[in-house]
């Protein structure tokens, strides 16, 4: 039994899935370069990537251009080389609800997580590693900052938070139904995990 909600990482386990090398090549000279060159070289060494990533997404073309100079082969290239074949025999189960629902728990724990000092977390981070900590990136951490510095409300941060765990969920429902076999079970419903454990019998009693 494997439980997570990292879909990569879930995708790799279950499938042929190989990570892009990223070896030790020099990539300093990207410091130098604006959004808009670093886009235009990915579009000239690997056109369906360059297509996925907005120019202003910096990081995420950095690390393309780095795994194609790492080893001379697109990241798309990457990708399309790979089994799209489950390994081994697996049951997949989403837990989902309806939207509203879902929504309306995450704004539940937007709020928990204020709670239970979320506010006095991000000030120690802050404190010993700067807002350019990669962690500081992350959604719950990130929209601290304006208000750590006097240009918004606590409250302007509570709504932030939720709206972006929102439409992170948003993403997670989109990238689950394109990359892996996912059976939804709707768990806002009481008889939800009676019906889980006979659908997993009943898959476990006949291979």
């Amino acid at each position: 039994i494997v439980v997570g909600g990292t879909g990569l990482y879930i995708k790799a386990l279950l499938y042929d899935y190989h990570m892009q090398p990223m070896s030790d090549v020099d990539m300093s000279w990207v410091e130098d370069k604006t959004n808009e060159q670093l886009h235009q070289m990915l579009a000239e060494v690997d056109k369906v990537e360059s297509m996925k990533i907005h120019p202003n997404n910096r990081k995420r073309v950095i690390r393309a251009l780095t795994i194609y100079y790492s080893s001379k082969k697109s990241k798309s290239d990457w990708i399309s080389d790979q089994k799209k074949t489950l390994l081994y025999d697996v049951k997949l189960v989403g837990l989902d609800g309806p939207r509203s629902w879902v929504y309306d728990r995450i704004n539940h724990r937007v709020e928990l997580m204020i709670k239970q000092g979320l506010e006095e977390e991000v000030r120690n981070i802050v404190n010993m590693a700067g807002w350019d900590c990669l962690a500081m990136s992350a959604i719950g951490y990130k929209e601290f900052r304006g208000y750590v510095e006097g240009d918004k409300t606590l409250s302007d941060v509570v709504e932030e938070i939720k709206k972006h765990t929102r439409q992170f969920a948003k993403r997670q429902w989109t990238w689950f139904n394109l990359q892996l076999p996912v059976q939804w079970l709707d768990v806002s419903q009481p008889e939800s995990q009676t019906i889980l454990l006979e659908e997993v019998h009943e898959w476990l009693m006949n291979p």
